[in-house]
């Protein structure tokens, strides 16, 4: 689903503000939502069984039209769509129309593997609104209605999916901004929202958790592979116990280094997994737990036995193994077994700074994302970068953007992500890998020029930027775009009349095309800290501080180039 290109999608979303977007009542609306989506999508059905065969011919008839095997959602309106075709309609045009929800799949909750449902706020509780054979109704999970979608009714409530069992759409909804979503950090069971992995057998394990696969469990495994964890002679390694094991270390073995120190390795039966938190092109982050204690677990999609992907792999775990700073990402460990490399980290419960900034948020966050807050979080970033920076070789992160910046539920911010991470020992870097994203690159990186540290201050730049401005930086423009703009031209990104001369001094000093001229982040820190105020507190009018809400530029190139 891309609704930037997906043109049915969004006429069928401007079609819906004077039916949905007139609705004051919130639970009136997710109602309208329900029955917008059933109406779309084939009309009222008992379950997707009833449409299989409507749904087959629909499906070959688009990707045959296509030639190709993904369907734009906005291809499916006016035809007919499953119910997990639904849901992901309704979670869509639900969260256009500020209506707090959260999408629940998979066989854990639903039945299937591939089914899913819709979860919104309903007077403080959490309850299911049908998008099949009665779009618009609402119910809890020990509701009749829910047996008829196929949900695990006792899943779904031990995941806090609780509430009053609303049975129309009259129940209220009026809590204005009480109808937003707990945050684990107030108290919601560390088991909520947990799915399952597919392939995993849950069936015997309880707490909403499952077990990684163990080998042999329809993993394949390469030839040569014959020992229980990779570079292990023989022995297979314990549960990230701080012993290294009786033999010596061998210097060929490509995870010998992890057991320098502190034995980092843990046993992948120790680890029960939960939902999947991201994806990307290197693998895919699940929550889950270790020994009690809530981690990120980054799992490599390419298992395959490489000593490319194993020196990789170890390159990242020894450099995060090193670092011990509030504001970077804590390593907990590392799985070395195959089929489950994967490297394990503490979870932070708010996710990253760009979904808090730029994805819609229940009012309750949105309000507590003050000025003041965001004024901190820059402090945070800066601190952390500092650190590595300090390191000795120095530690340059090379994709430091708002996606690889963490909250945990303090509003802390930290670094995590050193994938693209490169260590600068009296010789600048090489820049010849294209990675990063250039929305946040620097312009030397961007142009492959040589570069250090300092384009890690660029990209500091930038998200200050957004903390500043709340919005997007160099949204309306594609990838080369950016390159050319950045890069080429010398645009730098708008910065609004109504930010605080400190502000700007910032952005404008981190933005200098040449490379030593920016500043370091101890010297941030220290012009940071002046725009440091108690949270919730009003700043002096006479600080020349002004709150950039409402008065911010959109994320367009600046007029004139920078040198």
């Amino acid at each position: 689903m891309d609704q930037r290109s997906d043109e049915e999608l969004n006429q069928f979303l401007a079609s819906l503000v004077d039916v949905v977007g007139a609705v004051e009542d919130r639970t009136e609306r997710a109602s309208a939502i329900a029955r917008a989506v059933a109406n779309a999508m084939g009309g009222d059905v008992e379950s997707d069984d009833a449409i299989a065969s409507r749904w087959a011919e629909t499906s070959y008839d688009l990707r045959s039209e296509r030639g190709k095997l993904t369907i734009p959602i906005g291809r499916l309106l006016g035809r007919c769509g499953l119910r997990r075709h639904r849901a992901l309609l309704f979670k869509v045009i639900a969260d256009c129309f500020d209506v707090p929800s959260r999408l629940v799949r998979g066989r854990y909750y639903c039945g299937a593997d591939d089914a899913a449902a819709n979860v919104v706020v309903v007077n403080g509780g959490e309850v299911f609104v049908d998008v099949m054979s009665a779009p618009g109704r609402m119910f809890a999970p020990d509701d009749s209605p829910a047996s008829s979608l196929s949900f695990n009714k006792q899943r779904a409530a031990a995941a806090g999916v609780t509430g009053p069992g609303v049975t129309g759409p009259s129940g209220g909804g009026g809590g204005g901004d009480k109808d937003a979503w707990k945050y684990y950090a107030n108290g919601e069971r560390a088991s909520a929202t947990f799915g399952v992995m597919p392939g995993h057998d849950v069936e015997s394990v309880a707490g909403g958790f499952s077990v990684m696969p163990r080998r042999g469990d329809g993993a394949t495994s390469s030839p040569g592979e014959a020992s229980t964890a990779i570079g292990s002679s023989g022995s297979k390694r314990g549960g990230g116990g701080s012993g290294s094991g009786s033999g010596s270390i061998d210097p060929d073995d490509p995870i010998a280094a992890l057991s320098i120190a502190v034995d980092l390795s843990i046993d992948a039966e120790t680890i029960q997994l939960g939902e999947r938190i991201g994806i990307g092109s290197y693998g895919e982050v699940h929550r889950g737990l270790w020994r009690g204690c809530e981690v990120a677990v980054k799992r490599f999609l390419d298992q395959d036995f490489s000593s490319a992907l194993m020196q990789e792999f170890t390159a990242e775990v020894d450099l995060m193994r090193r670092l011990r700073h509030p504001n970077v990402v804590l390593l907990m460990g590392a799985v070395t077994t195959t089929p489950n490399l994967s490297i394990v980290t503490e979870y932070l419960h708010r996710g990253s700074l760009y979904k808090l900034l730029h994805k819609p948020q229940p009012p309750a966050i949105k309000a507590a994302l003050s000025e003041q807050r965001r004024m901190r979080m820059a402090l945070d970033v800066a601190k952390g970068m500092h650190y590595l920076h300090s390191c000795t070789p120095i530690i340059v992160h090379r994709d430091l953007k708002s996606p690889n910046l963490l909250v945990d539920k303090h509003w802390s911010v930290k670094v995590c992500d050193f994938g693209l991470s490169r260590m600068k020992n009296q010789t600048f870097l090489s820049s010849k890998s294209n990675a990063g994203t250039p929305e946040w690159m620097a312009p030397e990186v961007l142009r492959n020029e040589p570069s250090d540290e300092k384009s890690d201050v660029f990209s500091f730049g930038v998200i200050f930027w957004e903390l500043c401005t709340l919005q997007e930086p160099w949204n309306g423009l594609n990838p080369m775009q950016v390159v050319g703009a950045v890069g080429f031209c010398g645009n730098r990104l708008a910065i609004p009349e109504a930010a605080s001369e400190e502000a700007r001094g910032i952005c404008e000093d981190c933005w200098r095309g040449k490379a030593r001229e920016r500043p370091s982040f101890l010297e941030i820190q220290k012009r940071l800290r002046p725009l440091q105020g108690p949270i919730g507190g009003a700043r002096k009018s006479g600080d020349g501080a002004k709150s950039p809400e409402g008065g911010g530029s959109p994320a367009a190139p600046a007029a004139a180039p920078r040198e």
